[in-house]
């Protein structure tokens, strides 16, 4: 009978593309991992930037439907700034105030004469702190700490004062 002999060129070969097979298995991990930081990172960052802008244009757009003069102004009510804006719906005077409560963004809208309490408004967005400044009576400056903890701030203009002049 005849023996076999083994070649060797057919383990080295074996080994040449298990070891292919290893380096191309581990750039896949490393691939699928570094492209799920990226996504995480990047899912982070628009959510951030949601958060202000959403705050931002909610305030803007707030304070833009109650331009008038005098009908805009902040003031402290029970320990809180608060954005107070003024409004005249079929001859009842209203007021909407935004303010900071428990961690919340809310927003009260009632009668201006009756009286009530800021634990009642509706939750708008999550914000750590809230703050307002009214600036020469011609703009209005606001701070405040979004929910991943980062401080923004931004400066709202009154249109009516522009209008006077």
């Amino acid at each position: 009978m005849r023996e076999r002999k083994q070649q060797p060129g057919h383990s080295a070969d074996f080994l040449f593309t298990l070891l292919t097979f290893l380096i191309y298995a581990v750039a896949m991990i490393l691939l699928v991992g570094m492209g799920t930081l990226v996504y995480r990172n990047v899912t982070q960052r628009m959510e951030e930037h949601t958060v202000m802008r959403t705050v931002q244009a909610y305030i803007t757009e707030k304070i833009r439907q109650n331009d008038g003069v005098g009908r805009v102004s902040v003031e402290e009510m029970d320990g809180k700034t608060v954005l107070v804006l003024e409004q005249t719906v079929e001859n009842t005077e209203y007021v909407t105030c935004i303010y900071e409560d428990e961690g919340w963004l809310k927003e009260l809208f009632t009668k201006k004469d009756g009286e009530y309490s800021l634990s009642g408004g509706t939750e708008i967005l999550e914000v750590r702190k809230f703050s307002a400044k009214e600036m020469n009576g011609e703009s209005f400056w606001f701070q405040f700490t979004d929910g991943t903890g980062i401080q923004r701030e931004f400066v709202v203009y009154l249109d009516s004062v522009a209008q006077e002049e």
